[in-house]
């Protein structure tokens, strides 16, 4: 039975293409075959040596930017990171049209990674063989060809140490290893000795932080538990310098696990997480706002752009539509290194995108506003601007290819309309809310059919096919009302949050069924459109101003609320932080699936502005937000960054399903600023964040700090930056 059970995983996505090599080892165009999980979605493999390359080394595995070479004593690990050409432009002071191609700089590092005192010789073996085949011919002589490589999913070191095996392997586009201790066997036996181009090697919050020429090479804190029966049980865990010496010239670092308590006699996984940052955009602004993530980790992440060099890739639509600002969706791979796809979409006024969804077959929606009256529409259930003074919102479906455009329609009436939030049914419906000034707002099966202020929210569904206005509502009072969120709970209702300052709102099966003052109030709702019915709305909030942003269910139909609020009294229950700290606080909620019941109800925050943005659920039911904060006391858990950066930073937070733990908490920023776009929030199968917003300079301070390997690890050098972040759990 075995008793210990490590992983780690090992981000070695360091620059777009590996150009350097280790002696004697082919490049990566000189054989036939791919490089495997160079784009993400390929599994990564390991090819073992038959002769093509030095003969200390056993198998290897490469990808964008970097390569991984296996001997029996140590792994090498090659990093290659590139830096934006345009900033080299802009070093140098050149015009952007000049003659020649600038060249990119290239910055490299070779990283050893030995294990000291283990097995000088422990046997290597490839295991989960590939069917396909890699083949190198090099020169005219055949004698010098190396036909039918095997290629392995996994490689394992036997008896690294005594009892215990060392096995690589890819998993989600990354490298990853597993320490596996057999009973008796000791893991504090593992010690792992880092050389080559390490600048400096440190134990940084529990996280092993290597810089290098090629930049920052990062794995996270262990996320160590054991499985029982209940799912996981938490065990102490982080990486630990136990030795650092130099000789002239050479940095030689000893690093193993410190572990708390935990039971012997079942298994024990170390898991520390690894995550991508990169800039997105060019020389003028560039706002992220959105962002969703496939079954295969790429994300898609829409926004408005006005950087006529918006990088685009395979567009439907190349250029900008002559207006300031275009709608921009872009497609990543799962690591965060390079464009599938990426368009503009836009006409000759403002466009913009707000909101993003995709579905199993990599089709996007997108819902935003508009007041071009050329924005491109097809099978268009309104292809006409309607609005003459303002804009109208605008729902599209872009095809798996980026480059079609399967439907798109205006949506509104004559004056100022503007979809905020876009989900998908389970039929394949589409759900868009947003607001509207318009009396003439299309209506179809509509509980509210007039509008019943200066504001109103409005609540709509697509047909699957995007060709029928199935159903669409007001949503307000005699006052101003906005819907921020929209969700579909699986049971043919969808659920809708924002703010509101009508005191007038309908408000059956209500938790609270009246206004309780300040300028808004949060509110929650949940509607039958099939029926065009209200099934519940209730208000959410305190003596102050309260803002609902963010909206999810669980499979039990409980409904899970983020925002923010500056009530002192806003309504807690079982609340991790019972009280407002400070300016405004985040706030979390959960309710019960017909409205009736707060479940639980938590502030969140410093002595400072906090402001939850975006909510989602991973896989095990823990509830994920992200928002904005300008707290520097801001409660972290185990924080990728630990001091608030510049003049404000996004913050990413998980709680557990019952809301009584915080179990991870971190800021994400620069020196500069971040929050401007919204804190746009996505969560893969895998438990893996994402996340989308902004950033923008302050004073000198203009990088978003980015990881090796990123698509674009510079500052496009406008305004502001797109930036998507992936965190990996």
């Amino acid at each position: 039975m075995r008793r210990y059970h490590g992983h780690v995983a090992l981000s070695l996505s360091c620059g777009m293409a590996l150009l350097m090599t280790l002696p004697g080892l082919p490049s990566p165009g000189a054989g036939g075959s791919e490089i495997p999980g160079s784009d993400g979605r390929i599994p990564i493999s390991f090819e073992a040596n038959a002769g093509q390359t030095d003969s200390e080394i056993r198998f290897y595995t490469r990808g964008p930017g970097f390569g991984l070479y296996l001997t029996s004593a140590e792994a090498v690990m090659t990093c290659r990171s590139k830096s934006d050409p345009r900033s080299l432009v802009r070093q140098l002071g050149l015009a952007c049209g000049a003659v020649r191609p600038l060249p990119l700089e290239d910055r490299v590092a070779v990283v050893r990674m030995q294990f000291h005192g283990a097995n000088p010789e422990p046997a290597l073996a490839g295991e989960q063989e590939e069917l396909g085949r890699s083949h190198y011919l090099f020169g005219s002589d055949p004698q010098g060809w190396y036909a039918g490589v095997k290629r392995f999913r996994r490689v394992r070191y036997q008896e690294i140490y005594p009892g215990i095996d060392l096995v690589f392997y890819g998993q989600n586009g990354e490298l990853e290893y597993d320490f596996v201790v057999e009973p008796g066997a000791d893991p504090e036996a593992i010690r792992l000795g880092f050389t080559g181009d390490i600048d400096k090697l440190a134990a940084l919050n529990g996280d092993l932080v290597l810089e290098t020429p090629a930049g920052e090479i990062r794995q996270r804190r262990p996320k160590v538990y054991q499985p029982n029966g209940d799912g996981r049980s938490r065990v102490e865990g982080s990486f630990k310098v136990s030795a650092c010496e130099r000789d002239p010239g050479i940095f030689t670092h000893t690093v193993g696990f410190q572990l708390g308590a935990y039971d012997p006699n079942r298994p024990l996984v170390i898991d520390p997480a690894l995550s991508y940052a990169t800039h997105l955009g060019g020389r003028d602004f560039d706002i992220g706002r959105a962002i969703a993530v496939d079954a295969e980790g790429n994300t898609y992440i829409t926004g408005a752009t006005a950087s006529l060099d918006f990088p685009t890739d395979d567009a439907l639509q190349g250029r900008n539509g002559g207006g300031f600002f275009d709608v921009f969706i872009t497609k990543l791979n799962s690591t965060g290194t390079a464009i599938i796809y990426s368009t503009f979409v836009g006409g000759g006024g403002v466009d913009d995108g707000y909101g993003i969804v995709v579905d199993a077959q990599g089709n996007a929606y997108v819902t935003g506003l508009t007041n071009s009256v050329n924005f491109p529409t097809v099978n268009a259930v309104q292809p006409l601007l309607r609005s003459v003074t303002d804009r109208d919102a605008f729902i599209l479906k872009l095809n798996p290819e980026g480059d079609g455009l399967v439907y798109s329609t205006y949506l509104g009436g004559s004056d100022g309309d503007a979809g905020r939030t876009i989900s998908l049914g389970d039929d394949g419906s589409t759900y868009i809310a947003g607001e509207t000034n318009s009396t003439n707002f299309p209506t179809v099966k509509a509980f509210q059919s007039r509008l019943g202020g200066s504001v109103d929210g409005f609540v709509a569904e697509l047909s699957p096919a995007g060709d029928v206005l199935a159903f669409s509502s007001y949503l307000g009072g005699r006052l101003d009302d906005f819907a921020e969120s929209i969700a579909g709970n699986g049971e043919g209702q969808i659920l809708v949050t924002g703010e509101t300052s009508s005191f007038n709102l309908s408000t059956p099966n209500a938790f609270q069924p009246t206004y309780a003052g300040g300028q808004f109030d949060a509110f929650a709702a949940g509607i039958d459109t099939a029926e065009g019915r209200l099934v519940y709305l209730t208000y959410l909030g305190g003596r102050g101003n309260d803002f609902g942003s963010g909206i999810t269910t669980d499979p039990l139909g409980n409904v899970y609320i983020a925002g923010w609020t500056l009530s002192s009294d806003f309504p807690t229950v079982r609340a991790w932080q019972s009280m407002n700290k400070g300016g405004s606080d985040a706030f979390l909620a959960k309710l019960s699936r017909d409205g009736t019941d707060l479940l639980y109800a938590s502030y969140l925050g410093g002595r400072d502005a906090d402001n939850g943005m975006s909510i989602a659920l991973d896989s095990s039911g823990n509830v994920v937000m992200a928002g904005f904060t300008s707290s520097v006391d801001f409660p972290l858990v185990e924080p990728l960054r630990p001091a608030l950066g510049g003049d404000g930073d996004l913050f990413v937070v998980r709680f557990n399903s019952g809301g009584t733990a915080l179990l991870f908490s971190t800021f994400l920023g620069g020196q500069g600023g971040e929050g401007f776009g919204g804190a746009g929030l996505a969560v893969g199968r895998n438990g893996d964040i994402y996340v989308t917003d902004s950033t923008f300079p302050t004073g000198f301070a203009t990088g978003f700090p980015t990881t090796p390997g990123a698509f674009q690890q510079e500052y496009g050098g406008g305004p502001t930056d797109a930036i998507v972040v992936r965190i990996v759990n």
